[in-house]
């Protein structure tokens, strides 16, 4: 537990410095090398790849996965799913209204409503196939099929973030945002003792 304590409060600290830096343009020439960079690889066949990636972020895909997990998954991880998904898109819905950063306005490839900080996509992957990540390493058995799993689950997240800088909806410190503030909601809900984790 004391070791989860330390990288809470290091999550959190940076997860403060890194809106801070994000929002007073203090990272601006990195966030724009990086968004600019990353849309120059456009082509039409990764256009369409990232279509395909992002919408694994969408409500409708999200919410699929978690109907089924609550489905499938014994009562502790119900709780711990449920806690996730309600904890990721309440807090992302708090700082975004508060914060109201815009999105970026050129090169989008597709629609895209509401404000930019911290990225909701990012929030849900780590929320939700974060936790699938969790499941596999820690109750699935069998490695032959344990690490590949695993590793489709962490570029699902990582392509997702990738898709939203990619077609021009999100700055790159929206996706980091998204990624460091998820990780201390699922450590705080994973360490709660009413809703399955371990509170020693």
């Amino acid at each position: 537990m004391k070791n989860k304590k330390i990288i809470l409060v290091l999550l959190i600290t940076l997860f403060i410095l890194h809106t801070v830096l994000a929002l007073t343009n203090q990272i601006e020439k990195i966030d724009t090398w990086i968004y600019q960079t990353i849309i120059g690889l456009r082509s039409n066949n990764l256009d369409q790849y990232f279509k395909i990636i992002t919408k694994l972020g969408n409500t409708i895909i999200i919410v699929f996965i978690i109907i089924l997990l609550v489905i499938l998954l014994p009562k502790k991880q119900k709780k711990q799913v449920l806690s996730i998904s309600l904890a990721t898109i309440t807090v992302n819905l708090l700082v975004k209204n508060l914060l109201k950063r815009k999105r970026p306005n050129h090169l989008r490839l597709i629609k895209q409503g509401g404000y930019s900080y911290p990225s909701g996509h990012a929030m849900m992957s780590v929320a939700i196939y974060g936790y699938l990540l969790y499941l596999v390493l820690f109750y699935l058995k069998k490695n032959k099929i344990k690490y590949p799993i695993a590793i489709l689950l962490i570029l699902i997240i990582v392509s997702i973030g990738i898709s939203r800088i990619y077609l021009g909806v999100h700055y790159p410190s929206d996706i980091i945002g998204g990624y460091l503030l998820v990780s201390i909601i699922e450590i705080i809900i994973m360490s709660n003792k009413y809703l399955g984790g371990k509170c020693k």
